[in-house]
């Protein structure tokens, strides 16, 4: 079963906390949280040669953190009947996809690709309209609705995320080309918004 329990993806937020190494006068490291580890450099009281790549991992963290709380809020209140990002699984339908996005997460050797039954709750969305940057809250309200509304303008990006049962049917060898079954017709059932 899909859905029971939060995924790994979000998980990373309920087990991780986000901190910095900082190394004292006397040479002793310290995990400083990224709030304040940011005010010391600003305050100049911490000299941090990767100061860039520090403030956008910080930036990245918590707008994605942002994004999928707000996205969830608005599931919940709006489109009910879509599965959680925070408990699905991601389908694609052909092994060039899963290829995609094995390079996209960096896996290491360590994953399998598989062909799948699946039966549950279905949604197809553009991750376009993901919050990628800085927007207003009505821009960001805007994105979230028509990413649940499924909207596919030319261009999308396609996200399929599903919640329910999933049988595996074949274990896909990652540079084969058989097409995997990870829509609607192979077996999981959609749910109109």
């Amino acid at each position: 079963m899909v859905g029971g329990a939060t995924n790994p993806f979000f998980s990373y937020y309920e087990t991780n906390k986000l901190n910095w190494p900082v190394i004292q006068p006397d040479g002793t490291e310290v995990r400083s949280p990224p709030m304040t580890f940011l005010k010391a450099v600003a305050e100049g009281r911490v000299n941090c040669p990767r100061l860039p790549n520090i403030a956008y991992e910080t930036a990245n963290y918590f707008m994605m953190f942002f994004r999928e709380i707000f996205w969830e809020d608005i599931r919940r209140r709006e489109f009910p009947h879509c599965p959680s990002r925070q408990r699905c699984l991601w389908l694609v339908h052909t092994i060039e996809q899963a290829n995609y996005w094995v390079k996209r997460m960096q896996c290491n050797t360590d994953y399998q690709i598989v062909k799948v039954s699946a039966r549950g709750r279905i949604h197809t969305a553009n991750e376009l309209f993901l919050m990628g940057d800085s927007a207003t809250l009505p821009e960001i309200t805007e994105r979230a609705r028509l990413y649940w509304l499924g909207l596919m303008p030319e261009g999308a990006k396609e996200e399929i995320i599903f919640e329910g049962f999933l049988q595996v049917t074949d274990v896909i060898t990652p540079n084969c080309d058989k097409p995997l079954a990870a829509n609607p017709s192979s077996g999981a059932t959609p749910q109109s918004p």
